[in-house]
């Protein structure tokens, strides 16, 4: 079987992260995957792909003529390889895949739907909705993303299947993670250290976090916070001198480029997430499988991942009090640390360890190419996989 995964990207996300872990996985199940990427050039990705053996395929798109003689060079590419399965993740490239259909009608689409998308206004929903027969499948990443597709893109349940973002429980394991220790990395060795990871931008909660911590300063004095991620929207400037006015800047440190962020994970007592926004966070979801007690807000995916008091805390966004009160129970005793920990480590291997969610999608690929795809009817099957 082989699957061409397209996107439109030009960093290293969640769903870019996704493709290249999940891809070997699907290979040993026997489903060759293949990376087409359709922006600028991305050499972080194609050097990802490459170390996993996966063949990458660029289309610089800088543009609105590259963009629309890319089109034509997709529709080529597709037939002349004959995929099994086309994956496709963004409304772009969704929509170009969609208008294109006609060319290789046989071949199912998958439209991959990592995010809420709250953004979205009419005038992205009408064509989205519009366009919709021409593919085959939604699959979002979480319950709650697939039920704001149904709600709001009026997409049929029979046409929407969930499937949980995979996490590589082998790869984010503290006890095989290389020697490290804080030192080397410009930590501070004498006191707890609480980390998150996540891009710089509105959505997620950093500003909320801030308010948080300056409230707790003198219960939180032991403790010092890692914020690891890209200033997207450069809005690290505005989160810097926010730091300034409040007299934290010696509680934090901030981490702009990480390779390997297990490193971090490894040396670090406890994750936060304050996020406003989430599709299916998988940096939650890795910080866990890290055997991290884990503090994060009630957004999307989040209570479908922390399923249960005994493997995280959640509060809601603008809590403060109720956060505050979580994030003081994790740094005021180890025992709740410890147990949460494990058991966070625990519900990853058993829910969303990496090679049951690829299962899942084979399950998924084979119930389209023999035609007898219902998506309730595949829902209760993919969910009894195990």
């Amino acid at each position: 079987m082989k699957t061409l995964a397209i996107l439109s990207t030009s960093g290293i996300g969640g769903t870019e992260t996704f493709i290249v872990s999940t891809a070997p996985y699907l290979r040993k199940h026997g489903c060759e995957v293949e990376i087409m990427n359709i922006t600028i050039p991305n050499p972080l990705l194609k050097r990802r792909a490459e170390e996993q053996f996966l063949t990458y395929h660029e289309l610089p798109a800088p543009d609105l003529l590259s963009f629309l003689k890319n089109i034509f060079k997709i529709i080529r590419m597709i037939k002349k390889n004959r995929y099994d399965i086309i994956f496709c993740f963004g409304i772009r490239v969704s929509l170009q895949l969609r208008l294109t259909k006609i060319f290789y009608k046989k071949t199912p689409i998958i439209i991959g739907i990592r995010n809420l998308d709250n953004w979205r206004k009419w005038y992205h929903t009408l064509p989205d909705r519009f366009l919709e027969p021409a593919c085959d499948v939604f699959v979002p990443n979480s319950r709650i993303v697939a039920a704001m597709r149904n709600k709001r893109e009026k997409t049929p349940w029979e046409k929407l299947v969930t499937i949980y973002n995979g996490i590589d429980t082998d790869f984010f394991n503290r006890e095989h993670v290389s020697a490290v220790n804080r030192q080397s990395l410009n930590l501070p060795e004498d006191k707890l250290l609480f980390t998150t990871v996540a891009n710089f931008r509105h959505t997620k909660g950093h500003t909320f976090l801030i308010d948080v911590i300056a409230g707790l300063r003198k219960q939180l004095s032991h403790v010092h916070f890692v914020w690891v991620g890209k200033d997207v929207i450069n809005l690290k400037k505005d989160i810097v001198n926010r730091l300034n006015a409040e007299q934290l800047t010696e509680n934090i440190t901030i981490v702009d480029n990480v390779d390997d962020v297990r490193h971090i994970l490894a040396v670090s007592d406890a994750f936060l997430l304050p996020s406003n926004e989430e599709g299916m966070p998988r940096a939650l979801m890795e910080a866990m499988a890290m055997s991290l007690p884990c503090l994060a807000t009630n957004v999307g995916g989040v209570s479908e991942i922390i399923k249960d008091a005994s493997c995280g805390c959640i509060s809601e966004f603008g809590d403060s009090t109720t956060f505050g009160n979580h994030l003081l129970r994790l740094a005021n005793s180890s025992e709740v640390r410890s147990s949460m920990g494990e058991a966070a480590k625990e519900c990853i291997i058993n829910h969303f360890d990496i090679d049951l969610i690829s299962r899942q999608y084979i399950h998924l690929f084979n119930a389209l190419l023999s035609n007898q795809f219902n998506g309730i009817q595949l829902q209760q099957e993919l969910d009894a996989i195990s």
